[in-house]
């Protein structure tokens, strides 16, 4: 609970600061209030360890966890004119009675705890244990693209080897 309104209170003011310079293209500040939020439960870890030594092993679930959480909570409560805002309410009003008559700042808070909160009780080693991340799957998905495309390349690069004979690399 700590750690969820800690991220939401750190949203809260970088947003309340940056809000009167948001840049060109989106109508409210993005990038400071969600990257501010993010970072709350990774000081100790860049501090202790440095930026690199940090994230060598890839993103660290602190690190995940705080950035979809802040994002979705920057985004469902303050912003109230760009387009990821309106059809981020958009979409979640589309399920009947999921608000609960709840109004979004609310709403949002009890998501962010709920998921933190549920997301903890998962990592337990008696559950899914530590190493489980929701997100685990969604880079499943892009890395099973990403290594079939490059399977794909392979394989037409080895037929236009066969065709030339091996002597034009360009094609």
């Amino acid at each position: 609970l700590f750690r969820a309104m800690g991220l939401i209170k750190f949203c809260t003011i970088a947003f309340e600061v940056l809000k009167g310079s948001p840049s060109n293209y989106y109508p409210i500040p993005v990038f400071g209030p969600i990257l501010f939020a993010t970072f709350l439960g990774n000081f100790g870890g860049f501090f202790k360890n440095g930026f690199h030594e940090y994230l060598r092993n890839g993103m660290p679930w602190p690190f995940q966890n705080g950035f979809v959480c802040a994002t979705f909570y920057h985004f469902f409560v303050h912003d109230q004119i760009g387009f990821i805002g309106v059809h981020l309410r958009n979409a979640i009003n589309l399920i009947p009675g999921i608000k609960g008559g709840l109004d979004d700042k609310v709403f949002a808070t009890v998501v962010v705890s709920a998921f933190m909160h549920i997301m903890a009780i998962l990592q337990l080693p008696e559950f899914l244990g530590p190493s489980f991340s929701p997100f685990t799957i969604i880079g499943g998905v892009f890395n099973a693209r990403s290594k079939l495309e490059a399977k794909v390349e392979k394989t037409k690069k080895s037929e236009n080897e066969k065709i030339s004979g091996g002597k034009d690399k360009d094609l």
